[in-house]
């Protein structure tokens, strides 16, 4: 975490809670190389991709973004029900 994010985190605790907070951990706060942001025409082209069976790996290359990146956004519309599941995947 940047310093300057350090003390704007620590001015709004001091002047906003009342009450000391639990450590609470936020999973992937701070990997910037996530593209958390995607337009409606990089969806589509996405969900064409996956429908094609192109792997992480090829959407990943076709966008210039990381694997990871191209794995949450395959989450988030699997979640959504605009995708279906790979068979190979081991999830519900």
């Amino acid at each position: 975490m940047r310093s300057y994010e350090k003390r704007t985190i620590n001015t709004l605790e001091s002047n906003y809670m009342s009450e000391e907070r639990l450590n609470i951990y936020t999973s992937l706060e701070d990997i910037e190389e996530i593209r958390w942001h995607w337009s409606m025409e990089e969806i589509n082209v996405f969900e064409s991709l996956w429908k094609q069976g192109k792997g992480l790996v090829d959407i990943a290359a076709y966008f210039n973004h990381t694997e990871l990146s191209i794995l949450l956004l395959s989450l988030d519309r699997l979640a959504k029900g605009e995708i279906t599941r790979r068979s190979e995947w081991k999830i519900r």
